[in-house]
């Protein structure tokens, strides 16, 4: 009779391990630690300052559900209202899903950012998913990549009046030749939290992953430029069940070597 109870508890053991399960989600934390992307650097005193005015950068969140990338935050110290707050437009985001220094996507919108002529500007909440087929190189200042837009120069143009990080890669400088594969939620502009939401466009990861991200402000005064180690997400429900089927087959062993006692 025992022998069949154990036998009835290995094979629904062993069945559920055979069931499919929800994805599970892992969310990971990062924090703001650089000052400009590598190689975009201007040889001013903006390379020796993590943030310069506003906006202030303090990290954010990643989270992935099973294998694919769901959501991205960017975290501000605060965020205010005033004419100098109201130049402020959120940049691309760029990811780089296989740490090779090249950008595999660019979450883009197609607002202009440095735009003198926009009245009552209302940030897109829809915005396009391109993947760079090839990849986007990083580049560096000196290598002057026309494929960025930069964020401009001191006092100049639409920063008049204005100091920001001169020259810094702010977006996508034109979308000519790609295909959109998707689109992103954006959400939060305005607020203290930036949501970047790629529930109707998840990108697939190759589990592990160095995944990087970049972004920052039309003014580049805070940049973040982060590289987040990925691992696979493990449901503990599972982890559990294997220890459980472990213990029970030692118990079953060492109860087949125990002799009967008279």
């Amino acid at each position: 009779m025992k022998r069949n109870v154990l036998l009835s508890a290995l094979a629904v053991a062993l069945l559920s391990l055979c069931l499919p399960y929800p994805a599970f989600s892992l969310t990971l934390t990062f924090e703001d630690t650089r000052n400009y992307w590598p190689g975009w650097g201007n040889g001013s005193r903006d390379d020796s300052q993590d943030t310069i005015g506003d906006p202030d950068f303090t990290g954010g969140t990643i989270t992935v559900e099973g294998a694919f990338l769901k959501q991205i935050t960017f975290s501000f110290k605060e965020w205010e209202s005033g004419t100098t707050w109201g130049k402020l437009h959120p940049g691309d985001l760029f990811l780089d899903v296989d740490s090779n220094k090249s950008w595999d996507y660019v979450v883009y919108s197609d607002d202009d950012k440095l735009d003198n002529l926009v009245t009552n500007y209302t940030t897109p909440t829809q915005w396009s998913l391109y993947k760079l087929s090839g990849g986007l190189p990083l580049g560096s200042a000196s290598a002057v990549p026309a494929y960025y837009q930069k964020s401009g120069g001191d006092s100049a143009d639409y920063w008049a009046g204005y100091l920001i990080r001169d020259d810094h890669p702010i977006g996508l400088a034109s979308t000519d030749g790609l295909t959109s594969v998707g689109t992103v939620d954006f959400s939060g502009w305005g607020s203290t939290q930036l949501t970047f939401d790629f529930s109707s466009s998840p990108i697939a990861l190759t589990l592990p992953a160095d995944l990087t991200l970049g972004f920052t402000v039309n003014c580049a005064n805070d940049v973040v430029y982060e590289t987040v180690r990925v691992h696979t997400p493990e449901p503990a429900s599972m982890l559990l069940l294997g220890t459980g089927l472990v213990g029970l087959a030692g118990w079953a062993k060492r109860r087949k070597g125990q002799k009967p006692q008279a």
